[in-house]
């Protein structure tokens, strides 16, 4: 079994993940809005003044509330806190502190259904509205980042 040092995932990186994978999956809508767009000025520049009220005021309110729909999920509550890991071949078990007592919240293996590898961070996929971001730096030595490769992240890939 692996134990990390404890960690906290920055809200920030959390929002960037997220806000990537809706960005990959919603493209085709971007892209039409904008074909839209182009069309429209064509026909009236005051198009144009729309679509900057639209981008600067009303953009950022639409991802500021779909980022609080993700973090607000009573499932995703494990993300942000600090904590450590306990990791084993079966499940990943976190461990949060709370004042005296430490909560545990345990997620099998078989429960991700994807991997990534980021810069930063491992990235598993639990479903569409739950990732487990697990930073590449938390663990004590090379070998407990190899063993968790090879025997858990490499493993989640291969079950998808």
């Amino acid at each position: 079994m692996i134990t990390t040092r404890s960690f906290t995932i920055p809200a920030n990186d959390y929002f960037i993940m997220l806000f990537k994978r809706w960005i990959l999956r919603g493209w085709m809508w971007i892209v039409a809005l904008i074909g839209i767009l182009v069309i429209l000025v064509r026909y009236n520049i005051d198009f144009l003044y729309v679509a900057l009220i639209l981008l600067f005021l009303v953009a950022p309110l639409i991802i500021m509330m779909k980022y609080l729909s993700y973090v607000t999920i009573p499932h995703n509550r494990y993300v942000l806190p600090e904590k450590y890991l306990e990791i084993d071949k079966e499940k990943i078990v976190t461990v949060m502190k709370k004042e005296e007592n430490e909560e545990r919240e345990t997620f099998p293996i078989d429960l991700f259904t994807d991997g990534k590898i980021l810069r930063k961070y491992y990235l598993l996929i639990i479903d569409e509205k739950r990732l487990f971001p697990i930073p590449r730096n938390i663990f004590d030595s090379e070998v407990d980042d190899n063993q968790f490769r090879q025997e858990v992240f490499f493993k989640i890939i291969r079950i998808k």
